[in-house]
């Protein structure tokens, strides 16, 4: 058995499927020779090697066998699956894992099982953390950042060795003989175990550093000494950015492993009335830096409230060269408001203010070409508006009736670059209707029965009035009673602040107040009118005066409405002559504006002989088809029309044959 494990121990070194050709040889050799020789009880014991003893999770390992003369060979690698006739396994979760062999031999005649065990170490096999960067000359900085694993395979993906360090190893640098892109690859390397996990990465070598791309800085706080200033750039993580005041050569920031969109606050920066300017450095890991040329500067505005204007005022944008400067942009609220191309333009006086309101401003210097597209954005600086000026009236006042005749709407033009906090209207003398700042009003306490006009004026943020504005009045229109079946109209004429409409419109409206017929009166002077339809229009005749003010905007008036009511009329002959001749054959009234009919027919005994609801039938002198004798003979109509008054009508009728 000595002779075995030393033979054994000296295999080891050699590859798994040559060991275990080995081992099956030698054992079955010996136990030719040696068999009688070795007392059973020692010579038969379970045995076997684990290779390696040391592993990574998910490598396959091998089991050797070392018994002699077993009759069954079977492992047990997990608790889970039991004994297996497998002489290899994977490990898929690092630890600590115990196998057991189980060897059956015959001993004299019977069978015996015996058990033994090893131990195996599985591995973790996590990614090493790694930093390549870029440096200028095509070189490469390569940082191993964890201590996972003992030692770290290189392997640069240039065809250049594979470089071995241990976790201890300072950066590494790479130069690259050519450009383009390489995959940097890095293997963690376990000792004992000769395994580990890797990790990737590309890179695209270059030849030279670059500045970075300064898009925009803006003055945040405005102060002296202690003034604040944002820079914006785009960043390169693979460099270290260093922003340096003017004339200075100490850093006020280090800003490193950003990439993107970047942002950094500076403080303590006197930018008060005044333009600091700063400028970049940029190194890389290698050792390598470039300083740029061009200065990126800040703006200062401040504002000042004067009565009836703002007077804004900003430090020039410093000249480092006369083709970078664009033009200043000066906002108002966040909104553009006046554009500058001379970069000496300081100052502004803003004149479209409201009394009372908070103007705040901010002033843009656009600059190109060398600093593509860079801005330099000011503080923002505020300030509350007045003025002691009176501000302008109101000169589109109107006003016009609604349906109905129960109230009177008053509407304006809101006044220009005003700000209003109450308007004031007054009706025919009458006080005062406070309003808040709308741009219409609504009279419900008026009676139709007379002309109304009104005033209005406002008064601003400041307190102040506005001039009273001319008279507002709406048409009062009056409508005669019907004579000889004509309606005189008559009304007053239109006014409003302004003194300004086109025509009138005579409309003639329905029951359900719609318009169906309308009359244009070309002259603005006329204010009279006759209808020559009354006669057999309607009944109940409905009038309306529209002022046209502005037509192009269909910008109307209405006066109130008025109605006139005509009497309802019949006619009833004397007498009739049925005699089939055409003429006075039939007894019929005639009549205007009768809603409902009934009339009836007796002899002078009281004896009912006809009987009917409509003007158009009549009696033709019969009864139960028998012509009626000669004589008088009596009738009862009766009678409602459209307004639903009623009439009774009693008389005599002579026929005559």
């Amino acid at each position: 058995m000595h002779l075995i494990n030393s033979f054994y121990s000296i295999a080891k070194m050699t590859p798994l499927h040559t060991i275990s050709l080995y081992l099956k040889y030698i054992f079955a050799f010996l136990c030719l020779c040696y068999g009688h020789c070795l007392a059973p009880a020692y010579a038969q014991e379970a045995c076997f090697e684990v290779v390696p003893s040391i592993a990574c999770n998910q490598a396959e390992i091998e089991v050797i066998d070392c018994t002699v003369a077993a009759v069954n060979i079977s492992y047990k690698y997990t608790e889970e699956e039991g004994f297996v006739n497998r002489t290899t396994h994977t490990y898929n979760d690092p630890g600590t894992y115990t196998i057991t062999q189980l060897a059956q031999f015959n001993i004299e005649g019977s069978t015996q099982a015996k058990l033994t065990t090893r131990e195996i170490s599985v591995l973790p096999t996590p990614q090493p953390v790694f930093q390549a960067k870029l440096c200028s000359n095509r070189a490469v900085s390569l940082n191993i950042t964890d201590n996972q694993y003992p030692q770290y395979l290189i392997n640069w993906g240039d065809g250049s060795p594979l470089q071995t360090v241990n976790n201890t190893s300072s950066a590494l640098t790479h130069t690259y003989i050519l450009g383009g892109s390489y995959s940097i690859t890095v293997n963690g390397n376990y000792v004992p175990g000769n395994c580990g996990g890797s990790s990737t990465i590309l890179v695209s070598p270059i030849n030279t550093l670059s500045l970075p791309k300064v898009s925009q800085i803006i003055n945040q706080v405005n102060a002296s000494p202690n003034g604040e200033v944002e820079i914006r750039w785009e960043a390169d993580s693979n460099f270290v950015y260093e922003i340096y005041l003017e004339n200075t050569s100490s850093p006020m920031a280090l800003v490193e492993n950003t990439h993107g969109a970047t942002n950094k606050v500076l403080t303590g920066i006197p930018t008060q009335n005044q333009s600091p300017c700063f400028y970049f450095k940029t190194s890389d890991a290698c050792g390598n830096a470039l300083q740029s040329q061009a200065l990126y500067c800040s703006l200062s505005l401040r504002v000042n409230a004067q009565d009836g204007q703002n007077q804004i005022e900003w430090t020039a944008y410093p000249s480092t060269s006369a083709t970078d400067f664009l033009q200043y942009i000066l906002y108002r609220n966040g909104q553009p408001v006046q554009v500058f191309t001379n970069q000496n333009n300081q100052s502004f006086t803003d004149t479209e203010i409201n009394c009372n309101i908070e103007y705040c401003y901010q002033i843009i210097a656009k600059l190109g070409v060398s600093t593509s597209e860079f801005r330099a954005s000011s503080n923002v600086a505020c300030v509350r508006a007045f003025s002691n000026q009176p501000p302008q009236g109101i000169r589109g006042l109107n006003a016009s009736v609604e349906p109905g005749n129960r109230s009177i709407r008053l509407f304006w033009d809101m006044p220009l670059n005003e700000s209003v906090r109450e308007y004031r209207i007054s009706r025919s003398g009458e006080g005062f209707i406070s309003l808040t700042s709308e741009s219409e009003a609504l009279d419900t306490d008026v009676k139709m029965i007379r002309r109304y006009c009104y005033q209005i004026f406002y008064i601003n943020d400041c307190e102040i009035s506005a001039p009273v504005s001319g008279f507002a009045c709406p048409v009062f229109l009056q409508a005669s009673s019907p004579e000889a079946g004509r309606v005189k109209l008559n009304w007053t004429s239109y006014q409003n602040s302004n003194n300004t409409y086109q025509y009138y419109v005579v409309e003639k409206l329905d029951e359900n107040l719609e318009v169906y017929d309308e009359t244009t009166l070309n002259s603005v002077v006329n204010t009279d009118y006759e209808d020559p339809d009354a006669k057999t229009d309607r009944q109940v005749l409905r009038y309306r005066i529209r002022t046209v003010i502005d037509e192009d905007n269909q910008l109307f008036s209405y006066s109130n409405l008025v109605e006139v009511q005509q009497q309802f009329r019949i006619f009833f002959p004397n007498a009739f002559t049925p005699n089939n001749d055409g003429k006075n054959d039939v007894f019929s009234p005639k009549g205007l504006f009768i809603k409902n009919f009934s009339m009836q027919v007796y002899t002078q005994n009281g004896e009912s002989i006809f009987s009917g609801e409509s003007l158009e039938e009549g009696w033709d002198g019969k009864y139960k088809s028998k012509e009626m004798p000669s004589g008088v003979y009596v009738y009862l109509v009766e009678v409602e029309d459209f307004t639903g008054q009623k009439f009774t009508k009693r008389g005599s009728i002579n026929l005559i044959r």
